[in-house]
């Protein structure tokens, strides 16, 4: 399991939140949801709760996510 802080791959991906938890930021923003190589990723505004439902998959299923936001 990746730490909390790591970026998925390459590029400027910051951690937010884990599984469960809000990812807050303001304006428009890409946020990349999963885990071990599996991920999905939407835009959304003003944060997105880290979970299935608000990204409608599991990317990673048995794994614990995380959200990571663009910047």
């Amino acid at each position: 399991d990746d730490d909390y802080g790591s970026r998925p791959d390459r590029g400027e991906w910051v951690a937010c939140a884990r599984e469960g938890e809000f990812c807050d930021f303001r304006g428009r923003a890409m946020v990349r949801y999963g885990a071990r190589g599996q991920y999905t990723q939407d835009v959304f505004r003003n944060g997105v709760r880290c979970s299935n439902d608000a990204f409608g998959d599991d990317p990673a299923p048995g794994a614990h996510k995380r959200c990571y936001v663009r910047q």
